[in-house]
């Protein structure tokens, strides 16, 4: 069982611990934003298409009424020359019956025809605009997840680099298992992970459904990227630092414990030259 400088321990287990978070917060707005596009895919494919209207034929009503007239006039011509007018006149009375009845139905009937043609130019504009809508909202959402798929490749490399440090077991390798250790050694003296691996063990028996402490999650991540951020502001300080976590790697014979520290020190630059290039709003 390997005992670490608490020193290292806690900072090791801080950017673990942001690290894992970050990852599963990526991951669920990854999905989230999947399913919103997969929503507008749907919505855009399930619409109904408007069926286009025929012809309006406004023009047959006036054809119908020069027909008409030319009749009427033939008819009077007829009773003028060839006599009978009392029969000619009835049938002119019902030839202009007829024709003023159909001019009436195919009147009504051309102006439903415009109105459909109406409405169906205005569907085409609605759906023309939706569809551009949706065609930015799409994009939008092909930038995002071109964002979340690079930053989550950048996370695994960060996490990978971690846990090859070898102070946790891989069976042990979850974001429940990590909170856990950096709660128990920051609130205590201890320093061997083993041995507070044993005590999670235990909890685990009695508690299997151990979930994630939201309001410790959020705390840790907030402060982390306040050290990043003091980091970079400022250099003195900086330098300091890190001259502070090399001096306790260097008191470290040659050997597996002090290529522990350095690695550890190394992926705390990564962890905030992330933290400080994608989570700084």
């Amino acid at each position: 069982m390997a005992k670490y400088d608490r020193r290292m321990l806690i900072p090791y287990l801080r950017d673990l611990y942001c690290t894992e978070l970050l990852l599963m917060y990526k991951k669920e707005q990854h999905r989230a934003i999947l399913e919103r596009k997969r929503k507008l895919t749907d919505r855009l494919a399930g619409e109904t298409e408007m069926e286009a209207p025929g012809e309006s034929y406004s023009n047959v009503p006036v054809v119908l009424c020069l027909l008409s007239a030319v009749l009427c006039a033939v008819a009077i011509l007829c009773a003028v020359f060839f006599g009978n007018s009392a029969a000619l006149f009835r049938w002119l009375l019902v030839i202009c019956l007829v024709l003023g009845l159909l001019c009436v139905l195919l009147l009504i009937g051309s102006r439903k025809r415009r109105k459909k043609q109406r409405e169906f130019q205005q569907w085409k504009k609605e759906r023309k605009a939706e569809q551009e809508k949706i065609r930015r909202k799409t994009e939008d959402y092909d930038r995002q997840l071109e964002e979340l798929t690079e930053m989550c490749s950048i996370l695994h490399g960060i996490r990978h680099s971690l846990y090859s440090v070898n102070i946790i077991p891989a069976h042990y390798r979850t974001v429940q298992v990590v909170q856990y250790l950096l709660e128990y050694i920051k609130t205590s003296k201890a320093n061997d992970p083993d041995l507070v691996l044993q005590t999670y063990a235990i909890e685990q028996i009695r508690n299997p459904h151990m979930q994630i402490d939201r309001k410790m999650a959020e705390m840790t991540l907030h402060q982390r990227l306040l050290l990043a951020t003091q980091i970079v502001a400022d250099e003195v300080q900086n330098e300091y630092a890190l001259a502070q976590l090399r001096n306790i790697a260097q008191q470290e014979p040659k050997g597996d414990l002090r290529m522990q520290y350095e690695k550890i020190i190394l992926e705390n630059w990564n962890l905030s030259d992330y933290l400080l290039k994608y989570e700084q709003h």
